[in-house]
């Protein structure tokens, strides 16, 4: 088939089915598309169990793209991709979207040398995708949302990769085989069953961030104290009744969330944080701030809402870089008149606490955008 028959039969196909990034363009410009959404109409109305105007395939012909770049699939009746997709030459990013039936990848995937970034999030996975795993130059995966329980050794193929995403699906362990990832920076894995972490998680050297919100653990693992370049961690919702002071131990630390747990006291380890940029505490039970929480100069933003405190320390005001500052639903009923000298404050919450008055010195803080009084 010639080029001008594929243009022609992928121009029909579009009209046929409304597909808006491709109907009504020209050859020429089909030639030069270089991001590509493929996705059901909205208005689609049911008939027969099916939807009318809802796609059932994707054409062959798809491979005409020849500069395409950026491909997304929410397509709710097409279950599988066409091999002429492995053409694409230079795509960079393929995402097959949450209301997708894709479950299985071409086998010739790899060809895709220039491929960077796939994500896929559809409940219609519960295993990767063999040839996922021979994709040469991956740097970001994403396989949040799907049914999967567990990550293949074939993970370790993947030596490119800086970020991985599987949030929200039925993760109970991570393969050893991750710890070969040495490339890897980021690492999100919330919303899982995970009851302990690999302990060569240590060996990786350029992970800075690391999101373990909602799982399973009963205590803090203990391989997180040995990771020195952590600059991100966020252990949300995972009921913890204490604060382990090894955290401390990592100096890099600039945002630290530890929101949604357990805890009965403001652990004062934390005032030894110096480099925290970033501070979420909210929901916990705190009752009570200690006047050290003025030690973390760099602070930019505090969360300590929803919980029980009671009164704020007048050293908030050596908090001179704070931007934001959450404290809403607690117990307070007096605000130090300090708290005007937080120059840069262009947030702040305080809602639903029993405040008969504001500190006049309030009208100090000319930055404030954002009042939730």
């Amino acid at each position: 088939m010639s080029e001008t028959e594929k243009f022609e039969m992928l121009i029909g196909w579009a009209d046929v089915w409304s597909i808006k990034d491709l109907s009504d363009k020209t050859s020429q410009e089909l030639l030069e598309l270089q991001s590509l959404r493929l996705e059901d109409d909205a208005c689609a109305a049911p008939i027969l169990g099916r939807y009318d105007g809802m796609v059932d395939y994707i054409p062959d012909e798809i491979d005409v793209l020849q500069n395409l770049e950026h491909l997304t699939i929410n397509l709710k009746f097409v279950s599988k991709l066409p091999d002429t997709i492995c053409n694409l030459s230079n795509l960079k990013s393929l995402t097959i979207d949450y209301n997708s039936s894709i479950s299985d990848l071409p086998e010739e995937i790899y060809r895709l040398k220039n491929l960077e970034k796939v994500t896929l999030q559809t409940k219609k996975i519960d295993k990767i995708p063999p040839a996922l795993f021979t994709l040469p130059n991956l740097k970001s995966l994403s396989l949040s949302g799907t049914n999967i329980d567990g990550l293949p050794k074939e993970i370790a193929n993947l030596t490119q990769l800086h970020t991985l995403f599987v949030q929200h699906s039925n993760l109970r362990s991570l393969p050893n085989e991750i710890c070969c990832l040495k490339n890897l920076q980021y690492l999100y894995l919330a919303s899982n069953q995970l009851q302990e972490l690999p302990d060569c998680l240590s060996e990786l050297k350029q992970l800075n961030t690391l999101n373990i919100d909602a799982n399973q653990f009963t205590k803090i693992p203990e391989v997180l104290f040995d990771m020195q370049n952590l600059t991100s961690l966020s252990l949300r919702k995972n009921r913890f009744e204490t604060f382990p002071i090894e955290i401390t131990k990592l100096h890099q630390l600039k945002a630290l969330s530890y929101s949604s747990n357990s805890l009965e006291e403001f652990p004062r380890e934390i005032t030894q944080m110096s480099n925290l940029e970033l501070l979420n505490l909210s929901y916990n039970s705190l009752k009570t701030v200690p006047k050290e929480i003025g030690n973390l100069k760099k602070l930019t933003e505090l969360s300590l809402s929803d919980n029980h405190i009671k009164e704020i320390p007048k050293e908030i005001y050596q908090l001179k870089n704070l931007i934001s500052l959450f404290l809403g639903n607690n117990e307070i009923q007096t605000l130090p008149e300090e708290i005007g000298d937080l120059k840069n404050l262009t947030s702040l919450s305080i809602i639903n606490n029993p405040l008969p008055s504001l500190p006049k010195t309030m009208d100090r803080l000319e930055k404030l955008i954002h009042k939730d009084f």
